[in-house]
Parts: C-alpha cells; structure tokens; sequence
C-alpha cells in the first residue's frame, strides 16, 4: 500500500516540475503565455500598418476578456546586437533561435506561434520604442524574426504588430488545453481513493 502510494506521489510530483519549466503555453484563441516574463502574447493574424495604427491596434483590443487600453506593442531596447526586451526574450530564449544577420532563414522555430509569416515584410514586428532620426524623422523600433535582429523605420512604414499583455490571459473555456500535469494529478488522486476503499473494507 505505502509503495503504491510513494509511486503515485512520485508520479504528481515529476508531473509539476515539468510543468514548472515550461516556458510557452498556448492558452487558446492565439494567446501564449511566457512564464519567464509572466505577460501574454496575442499571436495575431499578419496584417501590415503603421507604427501608429499598429499601437491604436493592440490598445483596442479585448480579446480574452480583457478591457481595451490594457494591451500593447512588445518593447525593445536600443541597442541593435541585444537580445534583450519582450521581443528578444521570445526569440531568442523562449525559442532558442540564434542571431544571424547573413542569414535570414524562412526556418526559424516559432513554438505555438502559427500566424508568424515565412520571410517577408510580414514577420518583422513593431516595437513600442520610438525614437526621432537626426532629421527630425519620427522613427521606431522593429523586431526581425527572420535573423533576429532589431533595426529602425519611420513611423509611416508598413509591418506587422504583436500584441502583449501583462499576466496570463486566457482565450474561451473550450479553447484552453487541459495541460496534462492536471490529468495525471487527477488520475493519481482517483487511484489513491480507489485504493482506500479497497484497504478499508
């Protein structure tokens, strides 16, 4: 009885430490929660716009019943070899892609993410920070998924946006996943009443 039970409790608990290392989870409706960042990516169909419009984008959106003004574009940094910022993180730890601006490559791994475009002006995303040329242009930051590498454009260009939001966020009930830690931690707890009622009678 007692060894049944350790083998049970040992089965649950390698179950959460799994659980615990996951870094991506697809929580429905193109939501993906980063458990390292502890925010929500909203995996967005590719369609191009301005800096601008993409920004007034993500602010009204309400997906995952979420309130309008709570989401908004991933920052970056200001420094082009950085793999810092929401973007970065994402690509180059949470994906393990590598940098590599002499090869751009249709093949990088995009984990849950199936709206992300092969190599065109489709996968390369606005960033929140802003900044203004030495002509007085007004510029912002980009985020290339094919090399990973972060560039500037006037505000006027067209690319497309990412939308994140703070916490985990979760798309309808019946499109969110049951993850299967829960089924095995449900199944060990069924096993242990079973085997009660079979030692106790």
């Amino acid at each position: 009885m007692k060894k049944i039970m350790f083998v049970v409790l040992l089965a649950v608990v390698l179950g959460f430490s799994g659980l615990a290392h996951a870094a991506l989870i697809d929580n429905g409706n193109h939501l993906i929660y980063d458990t390292d960042l502890h925010i929500t990516y909203y995996d967005a169909p590719a369609s191009l716009r301005s800096w601008s419009d993409s920004t007034a984008w993500a602010a009204g959106l309400t997906i995952g019943n979420t309130v309008a003004g709570s989401w908004r574009l991933p920052t970056g940094t200001g420094n082009t070899w950085s793999y810092a910022g929401e973007m970065g993180h994402l690509y180059h730890i949470e994906l393990g892609n590598t940098y590599d601006p002499m090869n751009p490559s249709t093949y990088y791994n995009r984990g849950p993410f199936t709206n992300m475009v092969p190599y065109d002006y489709g996968n390369i995303y606005w960033l929140s920070n802003t900044a203004v040329s030495s002509n007085h242009d007004k510029l912002a930051w980009l985020f290339s998924f094919p090399d990973g590498a972060l560039a500037m454009q006037t505000q006027d260009r067209l690319f497309s946006a990412m939308a994140v939001h703070d916490g985990n966020i979760v798309g309808a009930p019946s499109s969110v996943p049951i993850p299967p830690t829960i089924w095995l931690l449900g199944s060990g707890l069924i096993g242990l009443v079973g085997l009660r009622r079979r030692f106790t009678k």
